[in-house]
C-alpha cells in the first residue's frame, strides 16, 4: 500500500504543503528522496582547529544565557580531557537548566585555538559512537521532521516498493531487495549499509538501461539480407598491396555478418589514429555496391572528403563522385546520383540537401561521426532505402559508455596497427626550452621528411603562439621556402593549393591551426610540434599526433607549453593508447562530452557513475542478456 502523506502521523498541513511544493505527494515519493549526505557521529580525541568535530566534555560551571539583537544562547566552561575550554552554544538557551555542573555532554562544532572557544549549535546528552544521521535537502522541512515521518512510514509499512529486477537475479547476485535498499539509505547502521544499498540501486539502473536500449533495438526496421558478391570482395582483398591486420579482418567479417541479417544495422567502428579504418570501410562499401546498392560517405570537412575520394578511387573500381561546396557541375552530379550512374558518393553536409536524391541508397558511412549533429546524421540516414550505417571514429569511446549508451549500436574495435608502424615518441617541452624542437625539425628536413607545426589560433592575443608569432619564430631557423601556412581564413581553393604544394614538396613545414586534425595523410611526415599545447583537449592532441607515424619511419611529437606540470600533457607522453586516454578524459570531463554524440532521451541516473562503475555496467549487461531469455 502507498498512501498520501496526509495519512502519516506528524505530517501536518504546513509540512504537507512544503512537500508538495517539491513534488513529494505520497509515501513512495518521500521514500525515494535521497539523503544529500550523512553525518557520522565519531568522537574526536583531539581538538582540530576549524573543522566540524564531535567532542565529549565535562561541564565545569553553570551555563549563562546571553542575548543579542539577532541571536541568543548559552556560555559556560567545560573540560575537554585536562583542558578547560570556553563553550558557546547558539540558539539553545532553553537547555540552561538541563546542563548541570559535573555532567558529561557531547558537542558538535568548531574549535578556535586563538580564543580557546568551542562554538556549537548541537548538544547531545547521549552519544552512540559511529551512529549515522542522514541529512536531507528538502526546503522548509527540518531534517528531524523528515526522519520522524520516514520512520513512521517504514515502521508502519505504509509504502509498497515493487521489485524491478528478476527475483532470481537478486538472489544470484546477493543484492538487497529494492525496498530494503531504500530503507538502508534512510536508516543506515553503518557506512557499509549505505554502500551496499547504493550498489544495489546502481545495478538496477544499469540493468534497466540495457532493457530500454534492447526495446529500442527491437524496433529496428526490417530489410532483406544484402545479396553481396563475396567472391568479388575476396578478390579485392587479395589485390590489396598489404595484408590486413587480424583486427581489421575481424571487423570486416562483422560488417558482412550484419549484411546477412534481415534487419538494418548500425555499427560503430572505433580505430585509433593510423589503425586502418578507411580500408575496412572500403571493403564494406564495395560489398554493398556488389549487392546493387548505392553508398554515401559523409565527412565533416572538405579536406577529409577529398582525401577519401582520392584514397578510395585508387582502391575501388567503381563509379565515384565527390560532392562538396566546391564541386563544379553540381547539376550533373545530382542527375548521376538520381539515375544510379554513381555507385559511391563522397561529400560533406552537401549530401543532406534536398537536391541530392539517391536511386537505391543502401549503406551510409559517416566519418568522425561525433562532429555531426543528431539531425544531420538522421537526414542522410533517412535518404536510404535500407538504413545500414557504419560510423567511423578515431576518438575512442570510454568502455563504460560503449557498454551502456551504445548497446543499440554494434561496436567494432580496430586495436592493431600495420606491422611496420612505430609508436610516435612524444615529449613535453617547456616553452622556455622551445629551441629544443629546432634540431629535430632540421634533421627531418635534411632527410626529406615533412613537419607539422600546429598553433591554437590564427591571430589571437590570448595565446603565446599564433600563426604570425610562430612563423616569425620558425623563419629564424629555416628557409622561408620550406614554410607552408594554412588556416581557416584562407579560401578553400588556397587551402587546397597550399596543402597540395606541401605534399608534393621534397620536404617542408606546414604551419597550421587544428584544421589538419583530420583529413590529411602524408606518409613522410615524421615530426609534429604543437605550440601552446595546454590550450588543446586531450583527444584533440591525440588526433593531431596521429598525423605523423603513418609509415615505417620513426616519428616524433613535441608538446610545447608554459605550464610546468600539466597532467593532461604528461599522460599523453606516457601512452599512445587512445582507449586509455579516453578513460582518463572521461574522469576529467565526465560523460557529457562523449554523450553529445548520442541522441538525448535516455533515463537519468541517481546512482550510476560512468567513471567508476565499469564492472557494474558490464555485469548488468551480461545479466540482462541472460535473464531476458527466461
Amino acid at each position: 500500500m502507498t498512501l498520501g502523506l496526509d495519512k502519516v502521523k506528524g505530517c501536518g498541513p504546513a509540512t504537507l504543503q512544503k512537500f508538495r511544493n517539491q513534488n513529494i505527494w505520497s509515501t513512495y515519493d518521500l521514500l525515494l528522496v535521497l539523503p544529500k549526505k550523512y553525518q557520522v557521529f565519531k568522537l574526536n580525541d583531539t581538538l582540530v582547529q576549524n573543522e566540524d568535530i564531535y567532542i565529549k566534555v565535562n561541564v565545569y560551571e553553570e551555563p549563562k544565557v546571553f542575548k543579542g539583537k539577532k541571536i541568543s544562547g548559552l556560555k559556560f566552561k567545560a573540560y575537554f580531557k585536562q583542558l578547560l575550554i570556553n563553550v558557546t552554544v547558539f540558539q539553545r538557551a532553553y537547555l540552561e537548566e538541563k546542563i548541570q555542573v559535573g555532567m558529561d555532554i557531547y558537542l558538535y562544532g568548531k574549535y578556535e585555538k586563538k580564543t580557546n572557544n568551542f562554538n556549537t549549535q548541537s548538544i547531545l546528552f547521549e552519544f552512540i559512537d559511529g551512529a549515522i544521521k542522514p541529512i536531507y535537502d528538502i526546503d522548509g522541512v527540518k531534517d528531524y521532521l523528515v526522519i520522524n515521518i520516514l520512520n513512521e512510514i517504514i515502521d508502519n509499512k505504509m509504502v509498497n516498493v515493487f521489485e524491478l529486477l528478476p527475483d532470481r537475479l537478486v538472489h544470484e547476485k546477493k543484492l538487497l531487495g529494492r525496498y530494503d535498499a531504500y530503507v538502508s539509505l534512510h536508516r543506515p547502521k553503518s557506512m557499509y549499509d549505505i554502500e551496499r544499498a547504493k550498489n544495489r540501486l546502481k545495478y538496477e539502473e544499469a540493468y534497466l538501461l540495457q532493457k530500454e536500449l534492447h526495446e529500442k533495438a527491437l524496433k529496428k526496421e526490417h530489410r532483406k539480407p544484402k545479396p553481396y558478391d563475396i567472391d568479388k570482395v575476396k578478390d579485392l582483398i587479395n589485390k590489396l598491396p598489404f595484408e590486413l591486420t587480424q583486427s581489421q579482418k575481424t571487423v570486416v567479417n562483422e560488417i558482412f555478418m550484419d549484411f546477412k541479417n534481415d534487419y538494418v544495422s548500425y555499427r560503430l567502428i572505433q580505430g585509433d589514429v593510423g589503425s586502418g579504418k578507411t580500408i575496412v570501410a572500403a571493403l564494406g562499401i564495395y560489398g554493398a555496391i556488389t549487392a546493387g546498392e548505392q553508398v554515401a560517405l559523409m565527412a565533416p570537412t572538405e579536406m577529409l572528403a577529398r582525401q577519401h575520394f582520392e584514397t578510395l578511387s585508387k582502391i575501388l573500381d567503381v563509379r565515384i563522385a565527390l560532392l562538396t561546396s566546391q564541386t563544379k557541375n553540381k547539376k550533373d552530379v545530382y542527375e548521376q546520383i538520381s539515375y544510379h550512374d554513381v555507385d559511391l558518393v563522397i561529400g560533406t553536409h552537401a549530401l543532406i540537401q534536398d537536391k541530392v536524391q539517391f536511386n537505391n541508397l543502401g549503406l551510409i558511412v559517416i566519418d568522425e561521426q561525433h562532429k555531426f549533429g543528431v539531425r544531420t546524421r538522421a537526414e542522410i540516414i533517412n535518404k536510404a532505402v535500407d538504413k545500414d550505417v557504419l560510423y567511423l571514429t578515431a576518438t575512442p569511446i570510454p568502455r563504460t559508455l560503449a557498454l551502456s549508451y551504445f548497446s543499440d549500436t554494434s561496436i567494432s574495435i580496430i586495436n592493431e596497427k600495420p606491422q611496420d608502424r612505430k609508436p610516435v615518441l612524444t615529449s613535453y617541452v617547456l616553452e622556455t626550452d622551445r629551441h629544443i624542437i629546432i634540431e629535430p625539425i632540421k634533421k627531418a628536413l635534411e632527410k626529406e621528411e615533412k613537419v607539422y607545426v600546429v598553433v591554437p589560433a590564427i591571430e589571437s592575443d590570448n595565446v603565446r603562439y599564433n600563426i604570425q608569432t610562430t612563423y616569425e619564430f620558425l623563419q629564424q631557423y629555416v628557409n622561408k621556402d620550406e614554410l607552408y601556412v594554412v588556416h581557416g581564413k584562407l579560401d578553400n581553393k588556397t587551402q587546397e593549393e597550399v596543402i597540395e604544394n606541401f605534399i608534393q614538396a621534397k620536404s617542408g613545414i606546414l604551419l597550421s591551426t587544428t584544421m589538419i586534425e583530420v583529413g590529411i595523410d602524408v606518409p613522410r611526415a615524421t615530426v609534429m610540434v604543437i605550440m601552446d599545447a595546454h590550450h588543446f583537449g586531450l583527444s584533440q592532441l591525440h588526433q593531431l599526433r596521429g598525423r605523423v607515424g603513418r609509415s615505417s619511419l620513426q616519428s616524433y611529437c613535441y608538446l610545447v607549453s608554459n605550464k610546468e606540470d600539466n597532467e593532461r600533457l604528461n599522460i599523453l607522453t606516457a601512452t599512445y593508447d587512445g582507449f586509455i586516454l579516453s578513460d582518463y578524459d572521461l574522469k576529467m570531463r565526465g560523460p557529457g562530452s562523449f554523450l553529445g554524440m548520442r541522441q538525448s532521451g535516455h533515463m537519468q541516473f541517481k546512482f550510476l557513475d560512468f567513471v567508476n562503475d565499469f564492472d557494474i555496467i558490464k555485469d548488468a549487461k551480461l545479466a540482462f542478456q541472460k535473464y531476458r531469455l527466461r
